[in-house]
């Protein structure tokens, strides 16, 4: 993500409370919030990947070049964050710039929005 660099956002919630407008205000200020730190600590989740998986990358799935945690971090692009419904954590998840041949990378985060983990899937 870089400044400049359009972001699309959808915000999803349910409830079952009978106040739904008060319920939206709240996720609708939540979703803000969230938006402005993901932008925020972009970077620093690139740089949490990287210190997990870069060892990985390196030893087992490149193509024979090893590359530095600068190349890794500016591979990947962010495609997904998600907020657990109770605020306790959630997932940044990244396209892998073909570093794992198009599996997506995901950081996990606690409700202390400290990263707990990153991981390959897909």
């Amino acid at each position: 993500m870089s400044l400049g660099e359009d972001l699309n956002f959808e915000v999803r919630f349910s409830t079952d409370d009978t106040d739904a407008s008060a319920n939206e205000a709240t996720v609708i200020a939540a979703g803000r919030s969230f938006v402005a730190w993901v932008q925020e600590h972009d970077l620093a989740c690139r740089r949490f990947a990287a210190e997990r998986l870069l060892d990985l990358y390196n030893s087992t799935w490149n193509t024979g070049r090893q590359i530095t945690a600068d190349a890794f971090i500016e591979r990947m692009q962010l495609e997904s964050a998600s907020l657990h419904p109770d605020g306790g954590g959630g997932n940044l998840i990244y396209a892998d710039g073909d570093l794992f041949w198009g599996h997506s990378i995901i950081v996990s985060f606690g409700s202390d929005r400290d990263f707990i983990d990153a991981e390959i899937a897909g």
